[in-house]
């Protein structure tokens, strides 16, 4: 439809009286490509590197007007026919000629490259930020950049310290590379989240007992490690069991308190040290003086065993306690086993016993 609508409007113009009678040198420049020829054949291709006569491609068809169309290259536009050098033709060609017999119409046109906006953003519980190759986005800073058409453009994702970086959503996706070569505008987001690094716990000492931790994850005894995310904090608690006694931290905590490391991008070892309980007794007289320490309230049962029995029970606070204990005047002279049975709310263990000897 549109070729002959041309046809018939170029006839009419062949058949007006000829105000265009010589030749036509054509200027093609500009930023980007494309090529210039004679309608309706596509013929005498004219381009900006087309090294014809000074300046331009000459068009002489011995007289006569003459239509021109315009083909832009891939990843270029054409910025129009000048009004002034050229007659409208439907279809937005251009009819052109020169009324001066001596030489020829100078018609001046451009072509300019096609450029596309890069955009990008970030997002997610974590930071980090994005450079592309070529250079001109470093996101962070300068998150848009303007580039050629038929760029290949290739963004790379940085994640700041205690981030990881987790996906591309948009012109881009998934968690391998973006790479795209340019045809259209594009806009990417780059997903960057918290890292997660682990809290090893190492017990250690003669006694027993567990750490936990809160957030929960650590329940140590069985579970010794897990992950917290950079920058939080866990909350480690030390307990001891009956018959031992928390003695303390070493590694990222010390002291006997809880422990509260504050997650960095490495793992935290924390070793926890329990001891057993020991009960020192020395016999002055016939009192039994015994000395020991208690992690919590308990209650220890003293049997003493010999040519004679005796026991008893003592409620004991938690610390350091130095309970004496009076022996009975009915227990006869002889050697004595002190055996102590301790008991608390977590359970009940046998300590150590101690030998003492009646006279």
């Amino acid at each position: 439809m549109r070729g002959a609508i041309l046809i018939a409007c170029l006839a009419a113009l062949l058949a007006a009286p000829n105000a265009f009678a010589g030749a036509v040198r054509m200027h093609v420049s500009g930023t980007g490509g494309g090529t210039i020829t004679l309608w309706p054949g596509g013929q005498q291709p004219c381009r900006a590197e087309t090294p014809i006569l000074v300046g331009g491609c000459m068009y002489d068809q011995g007289g006569g007007s003459m239509i021109f169309q315009e083909t832009p290259d891939p990843g270029s536009t054409f910025d129009g026919w000048p009004a002034f050098q050229c007659s409208p033709v439907p279809g937005g060609y251009c009819h052109a000629g020169s009324s001066d017999p001596g030489c020829c119409a100078d018609v001046y046109v451009s072509f300019t490259k096609l450029r596309y906006d890069v955009t990008v953003s970030t997002t997610g519980t974590g930071t980090g930020s994005v450079v592309s190759t070529p250079s001109g986005i470093d996101c962070g800073s300068t998150c848009t950049k303007t580039f050629d058409w038929g760029t290949t453009v290739s963004l790379t994702p940085q994640p700041a310290t205690g981030s990881k970086f987790v996906a591309w959503t948009g012109s881009c996706s998934g968690s391998g590379g973006c790479t795209v070569t340019l045809a259209a505008a594009m806009q990417v987001t780059a997903v960057f989240d918290l890292d997660s690094f682990p809290v090893n716990v190492t017990k250690t000492g003669t006694g027993a007992g567990t750490v936990t931790s809160d957030p929960q994850g650590i329940a140590c005894g069985s579970r010794c490690s897990a992950t917290f995310l950079f920058g939080s904090q866990a909350t480690l608690t030390a307990t001891a069991a009956t018959g031992s006694f928390f003695a303390g931290w070493s590694g990222a905590c010390s002291g006997t308190a809880t422990c509260t490391p504050t997650i960095g991008a490495a793992a935290t070892a924390v070793t926890a040290r329990f001891e057993r309980v020991a009960v020192t007794s020395r016999l002055q007289g016939r009192t039994l003086a015994l000395a020991l320490y208690l992690e919590r309230a308990s209650t220890l049962t003293v049997s003493v065993n010999g040519p004679s029995n005796y026991s008893v029970t003592l409620r004991l606070r938690p610390g350091r306690s130095r309970p004496s204990l009076p022996l009975p005047e009915r227990l006869r002279p002889g050697h004595y086993t002190v055996r102590f049975t301790l008991h608390d709310d977590v359970g009940t263990a046998k300590l150590a016993p101690a030998s003492i000897t009646l006279r």
